[in-house]
Formats: C-alpha cells, structure tokens, sequence
C-alpha cells in the first residue's frame, strides 16, 4: 500500500469521526449506529495498516494531527453521550414518579 493510501485511510476515518459527532451534536440516533459500524470497521483496517510508510515529515504531522483531532472528537462524543444518558435517567425518574404518584392517587 502507498504513503497516499493511507492517508486517504485515516482521512476517511476522521470524516466518519465528525460525522458521527455531527450526527450526536443533531441527536440522530439511527444514523450514529450506522457511522459507527463502519467506523468500527475502519479501525480496524487502520490497526493493519503499517504507518512506517508515511516517512515524509510533513505527512507524519498531517497523520498525527489527523489522530489528535479524532481522539479530541472521540472526548467530545463521550461528553455528549453521557450528558445524554444522564438526561434520559433524569426524565425517566420523573416520569416513574408521575406514574407512581398517579396509580397512589387512583386507588389502585
């Protein structure tokens, strides 16, 4: 494989990594699970790949900046999900108490 196939590899995963970003920012749910299969599946070519060919320096730095930024964005969706996650507990305790306080007041 050549220097430039590689990097059009890890490009291509650094888009799919801000479009799954995009797509939680936008809460599409459905279309992160598909990113995410085919992301997932990038990794693991990228894993396979050997970067020892990238021995330009100014390529070395664009693939190192590239890594940086989809670990900064991978921080960012963590934060989002959890906020998320957190989000849906909070509203399902409430609408659990609702319930709750409904079927006490029914006489059920």
């Amino acid at each position: 494989m050549r220097t430039e196939d590689v990097m059009r590899e890890y490009e291509s995963f650094w888009a799919l990594t801000k479009e799954m970003l995009d797509s939680i920012k936008n809460d599409e749910w459905d279309r992160i699970a598909s990113i995410s299969d085919r992301r997932e599946k990038l990794l693991k070519d990228l894993v396979a790949l050997d970067d020892t060919l990238i021995t330009d320096s100014f390529e070395r730095m664009h693939w190192s900046d590239l890594i940086h930024q989809c670990l900064e964005m991978n921080g960012k969706m963590q934060a989002l999900i959890e906020e998320k996650m957190m989000e849906l507990q909070k509203n399902y305790g409430d609408e659990k108490k609702v319930f709750q306080a409904y079927h006490l007041n029914s006489g059920r």
